[in-house]
């Protein structure tokens, strides 16, 4: 029996047992044989077809009253560009249907964004991709990049034929959604500082990011952790009382959007959090390392804070800089040291418009 597939969902194999294709090149699917064993030795495996042996690609055609399919397999952050590039699309052609198959862990945050669009699983099956008339291609998204200084929205924009895209959406967050993640009210002003863990290329160091907070604490600045990286919690095991530690605290990407929406301003590194904030339209700190500044383009509450150094942007997002000295985040660069990105958290604070402000008693264990 002959099926056809998605290539995430195929068990094809080559003669050493391991698996011999790899999801690389956008979304693919695989001719196979359910019935037949052992893989690709004993014939199971047929052919693989990419959408583009399967579906037009979209090319700026017209859309009015068109079906269009849109895999997405990026980042959060990326979503949130795409979603911008998609809203721009549905206001250009209202009567089109645009369908976004992504992942589960993005549905949540997608769902959230002014884009009319339809959110659904990922892979779509094959036998779906008859109701569509184009699909609209983002690997290799990066080639539409005609400067270096393009932002992300830009060069989605190109890839997407919609260059009217400017900005990032604005997040919508439903009242419900809301009253659950109720932080309530301070009489202080609250920074959400958005931790990645140490090994990768674009974290500010924990040891740095724990004189950060111990500067704004001192200034009477409520500090909330979010993100990947408890290592903080484990140097503050008595945390003061305006210190609130929700590392591994929200189940979801709604549930941090509802949280960052009653802050203040928010510090962190280029990633999904600057999305984030920047599509809540939140006074935002970005500290960028080894990547490049255009990333915050299209959110215009976003600042940025970088080191003055040669080698940067590398673009080298891995564990470990490719030169070996990690210059663009060591602490002897001012641009980057606690104190100064301290002073201009209060910039930021200080243009933010105030609002009365209560504790932060529902927050619970502050560590």
């Amino acid at each position: 029996m002959q099926v056809v597939e998605a290539l995430s969902d195929a068990r094809a194999f080559d003669t050493s047992g391991r698996e011999s294709f790899a999801l690389t090149a956008g979304l693919q699917y695989v001719v196979h044989d359910p019935e037949a064993e052992g893989g690709v030795r004993d014939g199971a495996f047929k052919a693989i077809c990419k959408l583009d042996d399967m579906l037009p690609r979209y090319e700026g055609q017209p859309l009015t009253n068109e079906r269009v399919l849109v895999a997405h397999i990026g980042g959060m952050g990326d979503g949130l560009v795409l979603a911008a590039c998609l809203k721009a699309l549905k206001d250009r052609y209202p009567d089109c249907t645009i369908d976004v198959p992504c992942p589960a862990v993005h549905h949540p945050l997608l769902k959230l964004v002014d884009a009319d669009v339809n959110i659904m699983p990922y892979p779509p099956p094959a036998s779906e991709l008859k109701h569509y008339s184009f699909y609209m291609s983002l690997e290799n998204v990066d080639r539409y990049a005609t400067d270096p200084a393009m932002s992300n929205i830009q060069i989605f924009g190109n890839c997407l034929r919609t260059p009217e895209a400017a900005e990032a959406v604005k997040l919508k967050l439903p009242s419900a959604l809301l009253e659950e993640w109720d932080i309530g009210k301070a009489r202080q002003p609250r920074v959400g500082i958005a931790l990645t863990k140490s090994v990768h290329m674009k974290a500010y160091p924990v040891d740095l990011a724990l004189k950060l907070v111990q500067a704004l604490l001192k200034k009477d600045v409520a500090v909330l952790l979010f993100g990947a990286s408890n290592e903080i919690g484990r140097d503050l095991p008595h945390a003061p009382p305006m210190l609130f530690n929700l590392v591994d605290k929200t189940p979801d990407i709604a549930s941090l959007a509802a949280i960052f929406s009653q802050l203040d301003a928010v510090v962190c590194p280029d990633t999904m959090f600057m999305h984030l904030a920047g599509a809540l339209r939140l006074p935002t700190l970005t500290i960028f390392t080894c990547t490049h500044v255009s990333a915050a383009g299209g959110y215009p509450t976003v600042r940025l804070a970088t080191a003055d150094v040669p080698c940067r942007p590398c673009g080298a997002v891995a564990h470990t800089c490719p030169i070996g000295h990690s210059a663009c985040i060591v602490p002897q660069h001012a641009d980057l040291a606690p104190k100064r990105l301290a002073e201009a958290v209060m910039d930021l604070l200080r243009t933010r418009p105030t609002a009365d402000q209560s504790p932060l008693a529902k927050m619970g264990d502050s560590r």
